[in-house]
């Protein structure tokens, strides 16, 4: 993602760089890493190992300005806009414009509760708001710590990471009641939850930290690469887009220990589990990535438009914000 920094600019600098030429491997260094790839369980990525995916369905929809966060309400696909104050509303099936809808500010990233889409705002601070889906009425606007960015729900409560004071904020997600504020890491980023526990990424200690979501207690500090941003849960282990690192690491569900990485391209922001594999985008290289969760094998390369961002699976297909394009993109997969 296009991470907010600590003076609220967004922070992810965009530069293209030229690819460097590469020597051109013998044919013992071919053979060796054949052997290599087939005989470790190492995470290892050769560049020409990424394919662009064909006949996949790759469409792009037009969505109001700035999108970064997805929600998914069984039907219809939200899009917020951090550059203008209405959401843009399309629906799953055919990416057709539904509406637009009043999201109580400029919103950042968004959560279904499975009656409402909750948003965070960083123009108003230390705000989350709540939005009837089946309408689009506005609920409600609600306190949170300062700045937040990303949202979560845990089947009760509404989740929120604050990076302004590196807290985590918990609300009550019937009535917006809030239960209380957590300390995390240094800048707070984005979250995932394993049925028991919060799992959070913060930028700046290059960690992810684990609480517990009853009552907030941090349960273990666990390190990963350079500047994590987004985290999903796989069922069994977590995957940390970590930017500055330019990979994807895996950490273990059950004690956070670390079991490989993956090298994916410049700055990845946002990850999204399909039931089988791991969706990665990659903001430098306007690109979406699928991982595979055995060993983390690039499988498919998927063109978006300019620096992708928030991605979402639907149960179908993938979708993903272009943040300075206007757009979103969504991923059919035809076959493996």
């Amino acid at each position: 993602m296009l991470s907010p920094g600590k003076n609220g600019n967004m922070k992810s600098a965009r530069s293209r760089i030229a690819d460097a030429p590469e020597a051109r491997p013998s044919i013992v260094q071919t053979i060796l890493l054949t052997l290599l790839l087939c005989l470790s369980n190492a995470f290892v990525s050769p560049a020409n190992a990424q394919q662009f995916a064909s006949p996949d369905i790759v469409q792009n929809f037009p969505v109001n300005a700035n999108p970064l966060g997805l929600a998914f309400d069984g039907t219809n696909i939200w899009v917020t806009s951090s550059g203008e104050t209405k959401m843009t509303v399309l629906r799953a099936s055919d990416g057709a414009r539904v509406g637009q809808f009043a999201g109580g500010g400029y919103t950042y990233y968004a959560t279904f509760d499975g009656a409402n889409i909750w948003v965070t705002h960083e123009d108003i601070p230390g705000s989350i708001s709540k939005i009837r889906a089946s309408d689009g009425q506005l609920l409600g606007t609600f306190p949170t710590g300062n700045s937040p960015v990303d949202v979560l729900f845990d089947g009760t409560y509404i989740w929120t990471t604050n990076y302004g004071d590196n807290t985590l904020t918990k609300l009550l997600a019937s009535d917006g009641t809030r239960v209380g504020d957590f300390p995390a890491g240094d800048t707070p980023e984005h979250l995932a939850f394993d049925g028991t526990n919060i799992w959070v990424t913060n930028y700046y200690t290059h960690s992810v930290t684990e609480l517990r979501a009853s009552d907030g207690t941090i349960v273990g500090n666990f390190p990963v690469d350079a500047g994590p941003l987004g985290i999903v849960y796989d069922g069994a282990n977590f995957w940390i887009a970590c930017q500055a690192g330019e990979d994807v690491v895996k950490l273990s569900g059950s004690d956070g220990s670390f079991l490989g990485k993956r090298s994916v391209g410049v700055t990845p922001s946002s990850l999204a589990f399909d039931g089988t594999d791991i969706w990665v985008s990659v903001d430098n290289e306007d690109s979406v990535k699928r991982l595979s969760t055995d060993r983390a094998r690039i499988l498919h390369v998927y063109p978006t438009q300019y620096i992708p961002q928030g991605v979402l699976f639907d149960g179908t297909s993938i979708w993903v914000t272009n943040h300075l394009d206007n757009s979103v993109t969504k991923i059919s997969p035809q076959s493996d």
